[in-house]
């Protein structure tokens, strides 16, 4: 019996040994990997600050070529500046975003052409009516969009400055400008129609000039339900001050502060965030 439980001990203690020689040496090559994906980034980022400083591109940086309008960005950098533009643009980063070149066509069936397919009560043998339906197709085309960052030779040669971040955050602060501007005004012509151009579900208030809390209410449920989960409130600041003064029946401020909320505030259990971009509302009071 001794020996029986010897031999077990001796087999559990060679089967852990090798369960931690397996796990230390997916470990290690997880280091590695990570090194490596380090590694690379880091030497994209030096190549591109030594091109920002010279103007050249050094024979090592492979991850740099020249285009028809200077150096391509490496993906690198480029990854860092889209990422910090969803950080700081709400409504960007809630967007659909298609990665595609040239002309998406996007297919759409029955859209306002009134055949769409339907479901209804139906006698036993009886054949259903047909209709024809029709497909159709939303065109999205591809645009241009630049943001020209200045650095000064003073700065760009100083040891001390790190160019690559003052690129990045200033280029992503006017990309996100220019996008959300663009995302819910629109440009007015067709390079992009923002979500606030040719709206028309729109809710108006009982009172010009004011809004109370029933307008806000409406204006929520004009949203149908399968689109509620992620829906949010966009505003000017000046518009969330005047609703910020809306109490309920009770006497309760209708705009509450909430520290779990992504940006402070929840109005009506739905988040609120403001954008200098959002149209200011002409109100009088909130009542």
């Amino acid at each position: 019996m001794r020996n029986s439980k010897k031999l077990i001990a001796n087999i559990d203690a060679t089967l852990a040994a090798e369960e931690a020689a397996r796990n230390e040496e997916i470990d290690e090559k997880e280091e590695i990997k990570k090194t490596s994906e380090n590694s690379a980034e880091t030497k994209a980022v030096r190549a591109f600050a030594d091109y920002v400083r010279s103007g050249k591109i050094e024979s090592r940086a492979n991850n740099l070529t020249f285009g028809d309008n200077g150096a391509v960005v490496p993906e690198t950098i480029a990854n860092k500046i889209i990422e910090t533009v969803k950080q700081i643009c709400p409504v960007y980063e809630k967007s659909e975003i298609f990665h595609v070149k040239g002309t998406l066509l996007v297919p759409t069936y029955g859209l306002n052409s009134g055949e769409d397919i339907t479901c209804a009560y139906a006698a036993e043998f009886t054949d259903l009516t047909s209709t024809s339906g029709k497909f159709t197709s939303v065109s999205l085309g591809g645009h241009l969009a630049g943001a020209l960052t200045k650095v000064s030779k003073q700065l760009a040669n100083s040891a001390d400055f790190n160019i690559v971040d003052f690129i990045v955050k200033h280029m992503a602060e006017a990309i996100a400008q220019f996008l959300e501007s663009e995302l819910l005004n629109g440009s007015g012509t067709n390079a992009c129609q923002g979500i606030l151009t040719g709206a028309t579900n729109v809710v108006t208030s009982g009172t010009i000039g004011q809004i109370k809390t029933n307008d806000l209410i409406d204006l929520q449920e004009a949203v149908i339900d399968q689109y509620q989960r992620n829906a949010l409130w966009i505003m000017h600041p000046r518009t969330r001050t005047a609703i910020r003064k809306l109490k309920d029946s009770q006497g309760n401020y209708l705009l509450n502060p909430d520290l779990t909320a992504q940006w402070g505030y929840t109005l009506l259990g739905k988040p609120v965030y403001t954008s200098e971009n959002m149209p200011e509302s002409a109100l009088e009071s909130c009542g």
